[in-house]
């Protein structure tokens, strides 16, 4: 179980790709963007950016390759996560869950200001010992892309998993 929880350590590394909030440069003296609501309105380009996303990372994963996240991560996210972290993580996953063999679109969540989306991510692996030792054996967690819209652009604002 310990192993477990620094694998959700590792994949929370995950999570500050796009975390935190846009802000501007200078004195701060200027506006900061401010969330706008996203609740009864068309959101193809808000689900758009969550697939681009969600492409690039599972690409990533499976290819274990730091440069297919690199290129979705958002810009001002880019210097958060190094290829070392991305590797580790990788790594942990791949040990803890197994290879990542899907990706399906399940949902989107209406969160008013926000909208978060989700995708069930299948792995697999041989069991490692006890009475189905080599057989193989399926793993499925839920992955989530939140995006917000700011000045009326959608932005990434998190990612991650969820159990």
């Amino acid at each position: 179980m310990r192993k477990f929880g620094w694998f959700l350590s590792a994949v929370m590394v995950v999570s500050v790709l796009a975390g935190g909030c846009a802000s501007t440069s200078g004195n701060g003296s200027e506006e900061k963007p401010r969330p706008e609501l996203m609740s009864g309105e068309g959101r193809e380009d808000a689900k758009k950016l969550a697939d681009e996303y969600v492409a690039g990372f599972v690409a990533a994963l499976k290819e274990n390759n730091f440069d297919k996240l690199k290129a979705v991560i958002p810009a001002n996210s880019k210097t958060k996560v190094t290829p070392e972290m991305f590797e580790q993580m990788n790594k942990e996953l791949t040990e803890t869950m197994g290879r990542l063999i899907s990706a399906q679109y399940v949902t989107d969540l209406d969160k008013s200001i926000v909208r978060d989306y989700v995708w069930k991510f299948t792995f697999e692996k041989k069991a490692a010992g006890g009475a189905i030792k080599g057989q193989l054996v399926r793993n499925e967690l839920f992955y989530m892309v939140r995006v917000g819209r700011l000045d009326g652009k959608y932005v990434i604002a998190g990612t991650g998993f969820r159990l």
